[in-house]
Protein backbone atom coordinates (compact mmCIF):
# COMPACT_ATOMS: atom_id res chain seq x y z
CA UNK A 1 0.00 0.00 0.00
CA UNK A 2 1.71 3.19 -0.93
CA UNK A 3 1.70 6.50 1.00
CA UNK A 4 -0.94 9.34 0.03
CA UNK A 5 1.11 12.36 -1.62
CA UNK A 6 0.69 15.73 0.10
CA UNK A 7 0.10 17.96 -3.28
CA UNK A 8 -1.91 20.94 -0.73
CA UNK A 9 1.37 23.53 -1.77
CA UNK A 10 1.23 22.38 -5.49
CA UNK A 11 -2.32 22.98 -5.92
CA UNK A 12 -2.69 26.08 -4.24
CA UNK A 13 1.12 27.51 -6.24
CA UNK A 14 -1.16 26.65 -9.73
CA UNK A 15 -4.24 27.89 -8.34
CA UNK A 16 -2.63 31.30 -7.27
CA UNK A 17 -0.32 31.44 -9.77
CA UNK A 18 -2.95 30.86 -12.38
CA UNK A 19 -5.44 33.19 -10.31
CA UNK A 20 -7.76 30.43 -10.42
CA UNK A 21 -10.85 29.03 -7.70
CA UNK A 22 -10.86 25.61 -7.36
CA UNK A 23 -14.11 25.39 -9.45
CA UNK A 24 -11.25 26.47 -12.24
CA UNK A 25 -9.11 23.94 -11.97
CA UNK A 26 -11.20 21.32 -10.98
CA UNK A 27 -12.83 22.24 -15.04
CA UNK A 28 -9.16 22.20 -16.44
CA UNK A 29 -8.47 18.83 -15.02
CA UNK A 30 -12.15 17.47 -15.63
CA UNK A 31 -12.60 16.96 -11.95
CA UNK A 32 -14.67 18.22 -9.24
CA UNK A 33 -14.11 21.20 -5.93
CA UNK A 34 -14.68 17.89 -3.78
CA UNK A 35 -12.30 15.66 -5.33
CA UNK A 36 -9.17 19.11 -5.47
CA UNK A 37 -10.26 19.76 -1.93
CA UNK A 38 -9.95 15.43 -1.05
CA UNK A 39 -6.04 15.96 -2.40
CA UNK A 40 -6.02 19.01 -0.35
CA UNK A 41 -7.00 17.77 2.99
CA UNK A 42 -5.82 13.95 2.79
CA UNK A 43 -3.29 13.60 -0.31
CA UNK A 44 -3.22 11.83 -3.76
CA UNK A 45 -2.81 7.84 -3.43
CA UNK A 46 -0.33 7.76 -6.37
CA UNK A 47 -1.24 4.11 -7.11
CA UNK A 48 -4.53 5.72 -8.09
CA UNK A 49 -2.73 8.11 -10.54
CA UNK A 50 -5.08 8.35 -13.55
CA UNK A 51 -7.92 10.81 -14.49
CA UNK A 52 -7.29 14.24 -12.89
CA UNK A 53 -4.66 13.41 -10.84
CA UNK A 54 -2.87 12.40 -14.26
CA UNK A 55 -3.73 15.43 -15.53
CA UNK A 56 -2.11 17.79 -12.75
CA UNK A 57 0.99 15.57 -13.03
CA UNK A 58 0.45 16.81 -16.53
CA UNK A 59 0.44 20.53 -15.81
CA UNK A 60 3.25 20.61 -13.80
CA UNK A 61 5.24 18.59 -16.22
CA UNK A 62 4.08 21.86 -18.46
CA UNK A 63 5.31 24.50 -16.35
CA UNK A 64 8.54 22.34 -15.77
CA UNK A 65 9.37 22.14 -19.50
CA UNK A 66 8.87 26.05 -19.79
CA UNK A 67 11.30 26.46 -17.25
CA UNK A 68 13.91 24.40 -18.58
CA UNK A 69 13.47 25.03 -22.07
CA UNK A 70 11.94 28.36 -22.62
CA UNK A 71 12.49 28.99 -26.43
CA UNK A 72 10.14 25.69 -26.79
CA UNK A 73 7.02 27.78 -25.97
CA UNK A 74 5.79 31.03 -25.14
CA UNK A 75 5.20 30.53 -21.33
CA UNK A 76 3.04 33.54 -21.35
CA UNK A 77 0.79 32.17 -23.63
CA UNK A 78 0.67 28.74 -22.04
CA UNK A 79 0.03 30.43 -18.78
CA UNK A 80 -3.26 32.47 -20.43
CA UNK A 81 -4.43 29.82 -22.30
CA UNK A 82 -4.16 27.39 -19.00
CA UNK A 83 -6.45 30.57 -17.38
CA UNK A 84 -8.76 30.96 -19.99
CA UNK A 85 -9.27 27.24 -20.63
CA UNK A 86 -10.07 26.57 -16.91
CA UNK A 87 -12.66 29.57 -17.31
CA UNK A 88 -14.17 27.80 -20.50
CA UNK A 89 -13.54 30.73 -22.25
CA UNK A 90 -10.34 29.83 -24.55
CA UNK A 91 -12.70 28.70 -27.09
CA UNK A 92 -13.94 32.16 -27.97
CA UNK A 93 -10.48 32.65 -29.79
CA UNK A 94 -10.76 29.67 -31.63
CA UNK A 95 -14.66 30.47 -32.44
CA UNK A 96 -13.53 32.32 -35.98
CA UNK A 97 -11.28 28.96 -36.95
CA UNK A 98 -13.80 25.95 -36.04
CA UNK A 99 -14.74 25.52 -39.44
CA UNK A 100 -10.73 24.25 -39.76
CA UNK A 101 -10.94 22.11 -36.92
CA UNK A 102 -12.71 18.67 -36.40
CA UNK A 103 -15.79 19.07 -34.18
CA UNK A 104 -14.27 16.82 -31.36
CA UNK A 105 -11.49 18.77 -31.69
CA UNK A 106 -13.08 21.90 -30.84
CA UNK A 107 -15.53 20.50 -28.20
CA UNK A 108 -12.26 19.97 -26.31
CA UNK A 109 -11.04 23.13 -26.77
CA UNK A 110 -14.28 24.58 -25.64
CA UNK A 111 -14.30 21.95 -22.74
CA UNK A 112 -12.18 24.20 -21.35
CA UNK A 113 -9.76 21.04 -20.45
CA UNK A 114 -5.97 20.48 -19.80
CA UNK A 115 -6.61 18.54 -23.16
CA UNK A 116 -8.60 21.46 -24.64
CA UNK A 117 -5.50 23.96 -23.88
CA UNK A 118 -2.94 21.70 -25.10
CA UNK A 119 -4.92 20.86 -28.92
CA UNK A 120 -5.49 24.57 -28.91
CA UNK A 121 -1.42 25.76 -28.14
CA UNK A 122 -1.05 23.08 -31.14
CA UNK A 123 -3.93 24.55 -33.17
CA UNK A 124 -2.92 28.23 -32.84
CA UNK A 125 0.84 26.90 -33.62
CA UNK A 126 -0.30 25.55 -36.62
CA UNK A 127 -2.16 29.14 -38.09
CA UNK A 128 0.64 31.25 -37.06
CA UNK A 129 2.86 29.29 -39.57
CA UNK A 130 0.26 30.19 -42.64
CA UNK A 131 0.90 33.25 -44.45
CA UNK A 132 -1.98 36.00 -43.91
CA UNK A 133 -3.74 34.59 -41.10
CA UNK A 134 -3.67 36.02 -37.64
CA UNK A 135 -3.28 33.51 -35.07
CA UNK A 136 -5.79 33.44 -31.92
CA UNK A 137 -2.87 33.88 -29.67
CA UNK A 138 -2.07 37.50 -31.21
CA UNK A 139 -5.14 38.62 -28.86
CA UNK A 140 -4.70 36.19 -25.95
CA UNK A 141 -1.46 37.67 -25.56
CA UNK A 142 -2.46 41.22 -26.63
CA UNK A 143 -5.28 41.90 -23.42
CA UNK A 144 -6.20 38.20 -22.43
CA UNK A 145 -9.47 38.99 -24.71
CA UNK A 146 -10.22 39.49 -28.16
CA UNK A 147 -10.39 43.09 -28.88
CA UNK A 148 -13.17 44.93 -26.94
CA UNK A 149 -13.72 48.20 -28.17
CA UNK A 150 -16.17 48.47 -30.98
CA UNK A 151 -14.07 49.60 -33.64
CA UNK A 152 -11.10 47.22 -32.73
CA UNK A 153 -13.76 44.56 -33.21
CA UNK A 154 -14.91 46.05 -37.00
CA UNK A 155 -11.33 45.76 -37.87
CA UNK A 156 -10.92 41.98 -36.62
CA UNK A 157 -14.15 41.15 -38.48
CA UNK A 158 -13.09 42.31 -41.49
CA UNK A 159 -9.90 41.26 -41.68
CA UNK A 160 -10.27 37.68 -40.34
CA UNK A 161 -14.15 36.56 -40.48
CA UNK A 162 -16.70 36.45 -43.05
CA UNK A 163 -20.05 38.41 -41.73
CA UNK A 164 -22.27 35.85 -40.32
CA UNK A 165 -19.47 33.65 -38.32
CA UNK A 166 -18.06 37.34 -37.21
CA UNK A 167 -21.54 38.91 -36.33
CA UNK A 168 -22.53 35.31 -34.22
CA UNK A 169 -19.03 35.45 -32.59
CA UNK A 170 -19.36 39.18 -31.57
CA UNK A 171 -22.90 38.97 -29.83
CA UNK A 172 -21.34 35.91 -28.26
CA UNK A 173 -18.21 37.83 -26.71
CA UNK A 174 -20.88 40.59 -25.95
CA UNK A 175 -22.82 38.45 -23.76
CA UNK A 176 -19.84 37.12 -21.79
CA UNK A 177 -18.81 40.52 -21.31
CA UNK A 178 -21.87 41.53 -19.90
CA UNK A 179 -22.35 38.63 -17.98
CA UNK A 180 -19.01 39.50 -16.37
CA UNK A 181 -19.93 42.84 -15.11
CA UNK A 182 -23.09 41.64 -12.78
Amino acid sequence: MSEYLNVNNLLNLVMDGQMLSQKDLSNLLSSSPPTLSNWQKNGVNPERGGGPYLLFRSVIALYKQIIREPEMMNDKLVRECIRLGAKKTLHLHFEPYKDRMDGDFYEFIKEGSLIGVLFALLFDSYISKQKGQIPPSRYILDSGTLPSRADDEETLVKAMFDQDRAMKLLDELRKTRDSNKE
